[in-house]
C-alpha cells in the first residue's frame, strides 16, 4: 500500500498538468487579495428604445482620443451625437431623423482646416406621406 502511494505521488510529480496546478495553487495562496481592483460600478445608462454606437477619435488634435457616442432614437425620429473627454460631456447635438439600424454613417475630419475636426452624421427622416 505504501509503495502504491509513493508511485502515485511520483506519477503526479512527473505529470506537467499536475505540476502546473500545484504552481497555480501556490501563486494564488501567496498573492494578496485586492477586492477593490475588481469592483463593478455603473458608468452609464441607456434609454429603452435607443441604440448607441461608440467610437474614438482625436477631435481637437491633442493626441488623446475623445469618445463619440452616436445615439439612435428610431421610434422618436431623432438622433444624437455626444462627445466625451475624460468621462465628461463636451457637447451634445440632436438631429431630426435617424440612421439605419446597423451602423451610423459618419465622417470625422478637419474639413475647414481650423485645427478642430468636424463630425458629419448622415440621417434620414420619413416625409409625412411615408408614415
Amino acid at each position: 500500500m505504501l509503495s502504491l502511494s509513493f508511485s502515485f505521488i511520483n506519477h503526479l510529480y512527473k505529470n506537467p498538468f499536475a505540476r502546473s496546478l500545484i504552481i497555480f495553487g501556490v501563486i494564488v495562496m501567496v498573492s494578496p487579495w485586492q477586492p477593490d481592483a475588481y469592483r463593478i460600478e455603473k458608468t452609464s445608462q441607456e434609454l429603452a428604445g435607443s441604440k448607441s454606437v461608440y467610437t474614438y477619435r482625436d477631435i481637437d488634435n491633442d493626441g488623446n482620443s475623445d469618445k463619440l457616442r452616436f445615439i439612435n432614437f428610431r421610434e422618436k425620429g431623432f438622433s444624437s451625437v455626444v462627445v466625451y473627454r475624460n468621462n465628461r460631456t463636451l457637447g451634445q447635438w440632436n438631429f431630426k431623423g435617424t440612421w439605419n439600424d446597423h451602423r451610423p454613417m459618419f465622417m470625422v475630419n478637419d474639413y475647414d482646416k481650423d485645427g478642430l475636426k468636424e463630425i458629419f452624421l448622415f440621417t434620414y427622416h420619413l416625409l409625412p406621406q411615408d408614415h
